[in-house]
This record gives structure tokens, C-alpha cells and sequence, in this order.
């Protein structure tokens, strides 16, 4: 690893942990809330927090990692644009290298 680079390299492991546990806490929430809380499905207050929490928290994570800074040349890692992304895919698997300078992971 280089060492010049390695803080940085922590960091966007670490927001990618926190973008794959985004996308899990949702299904595994709604069935706890439904079995616990909401076993109707009634949609209660507790429901609709959740969901607004969760998909919030989705959308900040998301918008952190495809704007995180690559360490040599500080564009974008992901690329230009968030919107030119179609579908949750394709934010769950970081480039292997910048697509502005060419930086490999390492």
C-alpha cells in the first residue's frame, strides 16, 4: 500500500463498508419493524420514520462515495457525474482505478 495514500485508502473502505450496510439495513429493518411493531401493516409513525431515516442515510452515503476525491489527482473517484449512473449497482463496486488519473486501488 502506499503509504503516501493510505489514510485516504481507510477512508473510502470505510465509506463503502457504511454504503454495503446502507443497502442492508433496509430489508433487514422493515422485517424487524413489520414482526415487531407494525405486524398489520398499518404503516404506523414508527414505519415511516424508518423509511425516511433509511433512505436519507442511503442518500448521503451514496452521494459521499461517488464524490469521494481520488488522493493523486482529487477528481472524482467514480467518475463525472452521479446521474449518468442508472441502477444501485453500479455504486456497490468501486473502480479499480481513477477514472480521471489512472491511480490503482491497492
Amino acid at each position: 500500500m502506499n503509504n503516501s495514500y493510505a489514510e485516504q485508502w481507510r477512508k473510502v473502505q470505510r465509506l463503502h463498508r457504511r454504503l454495503l450496510l446502507s443497502f442492508l439495513i433496509g430489508p433487514i429493518g422493515w422485517l424487524l419493524i413489520h414482526f415487531l411493531f407494525d405486524p398489520r401493516g398499518h404503516h404506523t409513525l414508527v414505519v415511516r420514520v424508518f423509511l425516511v431515516a433509511w433512505v436519507l442515510f442511503g442518500a448521503w452515503t451514496a452521494h459521499q462515495y461517488m464524490v469521494w476525491p481520488c488522493p493523486r489527482c482529487g477528481q472524482p473517484w467514480q467518475g463525472e457525474s452521479f446521474w449518468h449512473v442508472v441502477g444501485p449497482w453500479y455504486i456497490l463496486l468501486l473502480r479499480r482505478r481513477c477514472a480521471h488519473c489512472g491511480l490503482e486501488l491497492p
